[in-house]
């Protein structure tokens, strides 16, 4: 008889663990946009999408990408163009809309020099840029943080 009570017991208490792993596998979730909270006391479904959390360290992207020698994905062609685009800003030229001719020239050595450290020329870079100009659009509209760093570029929003 006392057996049989402790298997029950037993039984019982592991039943109440698995439900309760079951009920908090259930109240968060995941998906490809973020994590959300389904609330069923309030019949609510609380989203984050994440992309607040998400951030680049620049300086080790810059790094990551050292010497690669050609572009290899999008994500590398627009962390590049993210660099450079910060490079131009640095240098004052990101806000301008109308350049001299000593100025396109400063910055073509500029951008040549700048490219020298990935080890890719400008013409390799505007290339990549001109034939996969959908697939780098729809890169940096899928990647919030490609967006917000174009954007917090000075003067990058009056193209």
């Amino acid at each position: 008889m006392k057996k049989s009570a402790i298997i029950y017991s037993v039984a019982i208490i592991f039943f109440l663990l698995v439900m309760q792993l079951f009920f908090i596998s259930c109240s968060k979730k995941s998906s490809s946009e973020g994590e959300y909270q389904i609330d069923e006391e309030e019949d609510t479904i609380n989203i984050d999408l994440g992309s607040s959390k998400q951030t680049i360290d620049w300086e080790s992207e810059k790094e990551r990408l050292k010497g690669v020698g050609q572009i290899k994905n999008v994500q590398d062609y627009c962390s590049i163009m993210v660099l450079w685009r910060k490079e131009l800003d640095k240098n004052g030229y990101n806000t301008m809309t109308n350049f001299t001719e000593e100025e396109k020239q400063k910055i073509n050595v500029l951008k040549e020099s700048f490219l020298t450290y990935f080890g890719i020329t400008p013409s390799d870079f505007d290339q990549y840029g001109q034939e996969n100009s959908n697939a780098i659009e729809q890169y940096i509209l899928s990647n919030p943080v490609y967006q917000d760093a174009l954007i917090s570029i000075e003067g990058s929003e009056k193209k």
